[in-house]
């Protein structure tokens, strides 16, 4: 999995702060992870091939 964690951290930072100047009102939309398979992974044991 990745995701942007700077992204994600900035987002953090700016509901809270929301949150605590009392101007937060709906719900948050969270950035969503991608799957990024890695050239290093193998095969499951017995999946053959």
């Amino acid at each position: 999995m990745s995701h942007d964690v700077h992204h994600f951290g900035a987002e953090v930072a700016r509901v809270l702060f929301d949150v605590i100047n009392g101007t937060r009102t709906g719900p948050h939309q969270a950035p969503t992870p991608t799957l990024t398979p890695r050239g290093s992974t193998a095969r499951a044991p017995g999946a053959g091939g």
